[in-house]
């Protein structure tokens, strides 16, 4: 199953360094969602599993924050 985003979202995600692999069908490298901050918040993830680091992948204390607006939207929009 390929999943449609908004055309925002993937504007927004412009210096994606995966290749938007995450619109896939298999989400190849989709970082797991630990603990969702509500719509419109960033969501609280696991370390970026592949092996360049993402752009959208913040470091707060001992918590990472994925910043990604297609990882957000994929998430909170198709519950991935």
């Amino acid at each position: 199953m390929i999943l449609e985003v908004s055309s925002k979202a993937i504007e927004d995600a412009a210096h994606c360094r995966h290749g938007f692999r995450c619109l896939s069908s298999k989400w190849d490298g989709l970082c797991k969602v630990e603990d969702p901050l509500g719509p419109g918040a960033s969501l609280s993830v696991a370390p970026h599993n592949g092996s360049e680091l993402c752009p959208y992948q913040l470091a707060f204390d001992s918590t990472y924050l994925c910043l990604c607006p297609i990882r957000n939207e994929l998430h909170y929009r198709h519950g991935v």
